[in-house]
């Protein structure tokens, strides 16, 4: 909504004004950016940002609408002030040159967006995808990187960074464990210590997340087939779920083959409605939405019906142990260790939005 599509805006008190701007831009938004890491021949081992995509339409982040809404009018201008956000520089001038000769060429005009981004670093999500041939977050701790990274509060990572994207084109396992250590920990495929290295870099982080994507070769359908239904209150408490658990157990064959024989959409769409659903329930539970995905936060007792359910939760309490002893070590500025100390790790599940679930269902049957 552009205040001269709305005729009798320019006519309402600015309090109103506000309003309309805070429902038009809506809920935490989700922004995506492409962070490209130096190449093994790089001396200065400065990192880059720029958009996941070029061109708008490839892109889902919501910073180049809140941009646009900052450029209607005065109210909108204020709401979404650069002074109380954060300015994301795309460093690399070269690339940026390029871009403007090609837009120059074809003849665009419009809105700019020159090399920067707008987003409410207060309570917006920023997710990285990592571009570049190797990683090593021991040779990236350098001013510049801090800088780079400064302001930004809450940031996300892919579980599994080949996850809706085109493959050959990120690294596949920016954090895979090189520690060398004997044992389970050995070429874990999420480094605890490695993401806690990169993760000092983020000098104002407060809240780190894993996204995970539900597939149905993740949910465990062993785990949902030996759930036990609510017992009729009926008799003692300890009768009631004596009966329900005989009753689950003799049914388990048939309720394992009942859930094995759905489509992959309809199982799909039916775990993520549980995720869904208790997001919206508990106010205390983070939600974000992009242009084409919603961002549902997940507490540990509901991610059981996924296989990587012991593994994810592992990987985030080792991380908070590691990420927490670090803070220890900051004696000399107590502000940031304290901060440190109250960092969260916590884990979204994605859901595309963008997708028709009666449709997939159908093809699923169909199939």
């Amino acid at each position: 909504m552009a205040p001269d599509t709305f005729h009798p805006y320019p006519g309402l008190p600015d309090e109103l004004k506000v309003q309309i701007w805070k429902h038009v831009i809506g809920p935490p938004a989700a922004h995506h950016f492409k962070l490209n890491l130096p190449d093994d021949f790089s001396d200065l081992m400065v990192m880059t940002i720029e958009p996941i995509a070029g061109p708008a339409k490839d892109d889902p982040s919501i910073w180049r609408d809140t941009w646009s809404y900052s450029a209607a009018d005065t109210v909108s201008h204020q709401l979404l002030a650069p002074e109380n956000q954060l300015m994301v520089w795309q460093r690399d001038k070269s690339k940026q040159e390029r871009i403007d000769k090609a837009v120059q060429k074809k003849g665009g005009g419009g809105l700019r967006y020159g090399s920067k981004a707008l987003i409410n670093a207060s309570r917006d999500l920023v997710h990285f995808k990592f571009t570049g041939d190797e990683f090593d977050p021991w040779s990236l701790s350098r001013l510049d990187n801090r800088k780079l990274l400064k302001g930004i509060q809450r940031v996300a990572f892919d579980w599994k960074p080949t996850q809706h994207c085109r493959k050959g084109h990120w690294i596949i396992r920016p954090f895979e464990c090189m520690c060398n250590i004997p044992g389970p920990h050995m070429w874990q495929e999420n480094c605890h210590r490695s993401i806690a290295k990169f993760l000092s870099l983020f000098a104002d982080l407060e809240t780190f997340y894993f996204i995970i994507e539900v597939r149905r070769v993740e949910i465990d359908e062993t785990w949902l087939a030996k759930q036990v239904k609510k017992p009729e209150p009926r008799g003692t408490k300890r009768a009631r779920n004596g009966k329900a658990k005989l009753e689950a157990c003799q049914n388990f064959p048939a309720r394992l083959k009942e859930i094995r024989g759905k489509p992959a959409p309809e199982l799909i769409e039916e775990t993520i409605a549980v995720f869904r659903e208790a997001a919206k329930k508990h106010k205390n539970l983070d939600i974000f939405h992009d242009k084409k995905a919603a961002y549902y936060e997940v507490r540990r007792k509901d991610t059981k019906r996924l296989k990587k359910h012991n593994k994810i939760w592992t990987v985030i309490e080792e991380l908070q142990k590691r990420w927490r002893s670090g803070a220890q070590s900051l004696r000399h500025t107590k502000g940031m260790r304290k901060r440190a100390e109250q960092t969260k790790f916590k884990v979204l599940v994605y859901e595309d939005l963008s997708r028709d679930p009666k449709k997939d269902q159908e093809e699923g049957q169909d199939a």
